[in-house]
């Protein structure tokens, strides 16, 4: 595999095109680098949604916070969902700093907060207004529903 460490959305893109390659973006991470640069995180996402195959998902501080619990951070979720999730039709993972501690419980806590996000963020019926929906998880995640985990050890 090839890894490039490329700060810029033009030139992110550029490689893209010339290569015909698509990206993991990690939302942290771009907004960290958006963070120094100066730069609108939703209009970085916007620019590199087309290449985008893999979300790395987590909430964001300043210049150094990367991989915060979602809501935990200064990422505005309103302002970048569409242009994470509006016919978005890749893969994507929550990626919490030591969300695998307690047996994946910080990991469990994103899936929530995303989904609950999901809802509050859908266009509403009917109208044809609001905002685009994260793709749908096959079930809530949750305490009541670790027995049926197959992520969960059975111990």
């Amino acid at each position: 595999w090839v890894s490039s460490i490329f700060t810029g959305s033009q030139e992110i893109r550029e490689l893209c095109e010339s290569r015909g390659w698509h990206l993991t973006l990690d939302l942290s991470h771009a907004a960290l680098a958006c963070a120094v640069d100066g730069v609108d995180l939703a209009g970085f996402l916007r620019e590199l949604r087309p290449w985008v195959e893999h979300y790395h998902i987590s909430d964001a501080y300043g210049v150094d916070g990367e991989g915060m619990q979602i809501g935990e951070g200064e990422i505005s979720w309103p302002a970048v969902w569409p242009h994470l999730w509006d016919g978005y039709g890749g893969t994507w993972v929550p990626e919490i700093w030591r969300g695998h501690l307690g047996d994946g419980d910080g990991f469990r806590t994103a899936l929530a907060r995303l989904a609950a996000l999901g809802r509050k963020m859908a266009p509403e019926p009917g109208t044809g207004t609001g905002m685009a929906r994260a793709p749908e998880m096959a079930r809530e995640p949750g305490p009541e529903n670790k027995e049926a985990d197959p992520c969960r050890s059975k111990s």
